[in-house]
């Protein structure tokens, strides 16, 4: 070997020497460097355990010996850090007839881990008593380096809290389900795994379903066909995971009858701690018929575009903000003078340009937003024709498009070149100008129609009773305002004035924009030529409802006056006759008894006659206004004892209770107080024919306030007609009622005078259980007495 051979052997052994001396080094900095992490993930493992908030500890060996612990194990366990080192069962005593020291070798022997949830657990406290608790726990088998089985890690969570919270949840699950099953639509419960669990008796009608049982326990996506399951398993996964899932979906009944259900299906969640979703609330509802609208909706729809294009009216339908023309026939496009490929599917703006200044963009914007139909007569444009700005007279619609949910979608507008009729019309008006300002200032309402009888002009009063514009007034109002019974005799009447050419004049109703049908002399006069041709014909109608109204009151009241007068006056001169002929018989035959008793009987009648009198008297000045009130301030307890010792001696046979719970003074007419109270009172006796109780309290309902009950036993009035009692004429139907006099202004009368005294009068009854009548008014110290 050479020299130069045996250098180069040298150097290579001095490299290989060197690299051995790297592996070395770089072998023991690998060693201290696992170790180190060994050390400090070892570190950082105890500390995790320590600080962790839930029991963490291991176990070693057959005995289960306490390892490593943290600061939650030993305040569970009630015990002290001199618990390590020690055997389960020494640690806990009370866990021997428990089963967690047989899962523990369980876990130590197979290596399996063990899970526990709401795993009840008897623990000592401090007080050396038993208490009952919930964990959730697992074991997992704890391994050396070399992989064998030295242990048991013990992870557990304190559920107690939730466990009783949800027991109490389930306590009030019967009545839970029992709310359920009010629902009309189809309410179900799923378990955790998407298990059918409960069905409401609405659902089950719904689906048809002869047996719950048959599907209970089943999975909910298994009874849905199968193009539908997907759609339904998705539906459960989002619920597990907390969203509120809705969808529409088309599916059979068990018997085979085809519904759409609109589906909704919306996470349980649970409380506390463990706020887990463990079960699943869906609710179905058959709509069925709205789907079949929607259907029919879209068949009308596809009408409503062919109606657009037959339509001998220019029509276009604008969607969206942009007013893009949707749907246009021939004669909307040619009216602009342009072509349906220069206006289907384009802004309108960008059709026509020219309107852009013209107003028009508002008036859809107004239309589109406010959702309130524009109607034009007659309104003059420049359209772009022939190259050139013309201009035009239009009357046109605009038209908001709602969707089902109401939103406004679009504009349809309907239009009607009316140039040459507007033209024309101008000159006419200009001789007609005179006579319409003349006519809209008159109160009666104006029409005037043609020889032929059609419509031509309504003036104002008419337009604005009516509610209407005159286009639409005179194409379908007219006879749309009459009454319907008066309706066939003004035809007659109408038709019989155009064979005579005579005026026809008839008293009828036409309803009003409010709705009300008001009385009105409508007279429909001819004017004729000198030739006696007719040349038009002039309405004139004017209002007589008040006239009506008051002749009609008058009539009831002079039926029902003639009626109560009428009896007192025959009952008068019955017993005046009588007295006459006993008069005229031997006086030895006639006792004083029997005359004292025809005497106390027109007494009677002359009272009933002399209230009639004075309540009609009331009547008129309230009806004027001249009722006047003699106010001064008097005890209120003395009136009511002064009017109830004289019921006592007028009417011995009536036993009233007085109950004065406060001494009261008013400022009032105590003459007119009076005679409210004596109404009550009048009207108790004469209601109760089988009662002779009458009660009369005086009390303090609030501050500053003094309130006077008169309580009867008699028949009573229904609630329904509690607040028309106190109207003028009212009378309570019904056999009985009508039996007994009076004709309905009494109280009236009585609540009036309450009204104009500022204070309040009320009744509560009951049919066949009396009545108690209640005024109230305002207190005054008694001192001012």
């Amino acid at each position: 070997m050479t020299t130069t051979e045996q250098k180069s052997v040298q150097e290579k052994n001095l490299r290989i020497l060197q690299l051995e001396a790297e592996l070395l080094q770089a072998r023991d900095t690998l060693q201290f460097t696992a170790r180190k992490e060994l050390q400090d993930s070892e570190l950082r493992f105890h500390n995790l355990v320590e600080k962790a908030p839930s029991p963490i500890c291991i176990f070693k060996g057959e005995n289960m010996i306490l390892d490593v612990a943290n600061e939650a194990v030993f305040n569970i366990l009630n015990v002290g850090k001199e618990a390590l080192g020690k055997p389960f069962l020494e640690i806990i005593p009370e866990m021997k007839d428990q089963p967690f020291m047989g899962w523990l070798l369980d876990v130590f022997h197979t290596g399996v881990s063990h899970y526990g949830n709401e795993e009840p657990a008897y623990l000592t406290n401090k007080n050396g008593q038993k208490n009952l608790v919930y964990f959730n726990f697992v074991y997992q088998p704890y391994c050396e380096n070399d992989g064998t089985i030295s242990g048991v890690v013990v992870l557990a969570t304190d559920i107690t809290e939730q466990v009783l919270v949800r027991k109490k949840i389930e306590e009030s699950e019967a009545f839970s389900l029992s709310v359920l099953n009010i629902s009309p639509d189809c309410v179900n419960i799923l378990d955790a795994k998407g298990r059918l669990q409960f069905m409401n008796n609405s659902g089950i009608c719904l689906l048809e379903i002869d047996d719950f049982s048959l599907v209970k326990n089943k999975l909910w996506s298994d009874l849905w066909e199968e193009q539908n399951r997907q759609t339904i398993k998705d539906a459960v996964i989002k619920a597990f995971n907390g969203e509120r899932v809705q969808f529409q979906v088309l599916g059979k009944t068990f018997k085979g009858t085809p519904k759409w259900w609109d589906v909704i299906v919306l996470p349980i969640q649970r409380t506390g701690q463990d706020a887990t979703v463990k079960q699943l609330l869906s609710v179905s509802r058959d709509i069925t018929e709205q789907k079949q609208q929607e259907l029919k909706e879209k068949e009308l729809l596809n009408r409503f575009q062919n109606l657009v294009m037959q339509a001998p009216v220019a029509m276009c339908v604008l969607r969206g903000k942009d007013y893009v023309i949707e749907v246009i026939n021939r004669e909307m496009y040619e009216m602009w003078d342009r072509t349906l490929e220069e206006s289907l599917n384009k802004p309108a703006f960008e059709v026509l340009p020219e309107l852009m200044d013209q107003g028009f963009k508002e008036l859809l914007d107004k239309v589109y937003t406010t959702g309130e139909r524009f109607i034009a007569n007659e309104l003059p444009i420049g359209l772009k024709r022939n190259g050139k700005i013309e201009n035009a007279f239009v009357k046109f619609v605009y038209e908001p498009l709602r969707e089902a949910d109401g939103t406004i979608s679009g504009v349809m507008a309907l239009a009607h070149e009316i140039t040459e009729q507007v033209v024309l019309r101008k000159k006419i008006e200009e001789s007609e100008a005179h006579f319409r300002k003349m006519t809209d200032l008159m109160p009666a309402k104006i029409s005037n129609a043609n020889p032929d009888g059609d419509v031509i002009y309504f003036n104002k009063n008419w337009l604005d009773f009516a509610g209407m514009n005159f286009d639409d007034l005179k194409a379908f109002g007219y006879h749309q305002i009459m009454h319907p019974d008066e309706i066939p005799e003004f035809q007659q009447r109408l038709q019989k004035a155009f064979e005579t050419r005579e005026q026809l004049e008839m008293e009828m109703r036409f309803k009003n924009a409010a709705g009300d049908y008001i009385w009105h002399l409508n007279l429909a006069s001819p004017v004729k030529d000198a030739e006696g041709k007719i040349k038009m014909w002039v309405g004139v109608t004017t209002e007589i409802q008040k006239i009506k109204q008051e002749e009609e009151r008058k009539g009831d009241f002079i039926k029902m006056v003639s009626h109560e007068l009428k009896t007192p006056v025959t009952s008068i001169k019955g017993y005046v006759q009588i007295l006459l002929m006993m008069l005229n018989e031997e006086l030895g035959k006639v006792s004083l008894e029997q005359i004292k008793s025809s005497l106390v009987r027109i007494d009677k009648q002359i009272v009933n006659l002399t209230r009639l009198i004075y309540e009609m008297l009331d009547l008129t000045r309230l009806e004027e206004g001249s009722l006047q009130l003699k106010m001064e301030a008097f005890s209120l307890n003395n009136l009511i004892k002064d009017i109830t010792d004289d019921i006592a001696t007028s009417q011995p046979k009536y036993i009233i209770e007085l109950k004065q719970d406060v001494i009261a003074a008013v400022f009032a007419d105590r003459g007119r107080i009076e005679q409210v109270l004596i109404n009550f009172i009048n009207n108790a006796i004469k209601y109760s024919p089988q009662s002779s109780s009458i009660e009369i309290s005086i009390y303090q309902p609030e501050p500053g306030k003094v309130s006077v009950s008169v309580k009867d036993f008699g028949i009573g009035i229904n609630k329904e007609e509690h607040q028309k009692i106190f109207e003028r004429f009212y009378r309570v139907g019904g056999k009985i009622e009508q039996t007994f006099p009076g004709f309905g202004i009494g109280l009236f009368i009585a609540s009036s005078i309450i009204q104009k005294h500022n204070g309040t009068i009320s009744i509560n009854s009951e049919k066949g259980k009396g009545s108690e009548f209640t005024f109230t008014l305002n207190t005054v110290p008694e001192n001012n007495l």
